[in-house]
């Protein structure tokens, strides 16, 4: 049986993905992984605990450099 975890790295590999096969979506899915990380990591964890995988996971989709989300950003200051 699948824990949830599993679950949900699995849906943030899956959009990352799609993310590398549909520039077009890029930005939607940006903000879908972005929201999540809003909602999942509004807190930061406390001393004894790590930031759970799913956030990091979601955090590396949006850092990785082949997806150059920088521009569907609105212009402004970096």
């Amino acid at each position: 049986m699948r824990t949830t975890m599993d679950v949900r790295l699995g849906g943030i590999y899956a959009l990352q993905r799609i993310m590398k096969d549909s520039h077009r979506d890029q930005p939607t899915i940006a903000n879908v992984l972005a929201a999540y990380i809003r909602t999942h990591a509004a807190k930061p964890p406390a001393k004894s605990q790590n930031v759970p995988a799913d956030v990091l996971a979601a955090a590396a989709v949006l850092r990785h450099p082949q997806h150059n989300l920088r521009r569907h950003l609105p212009p402004g200051p970096p």
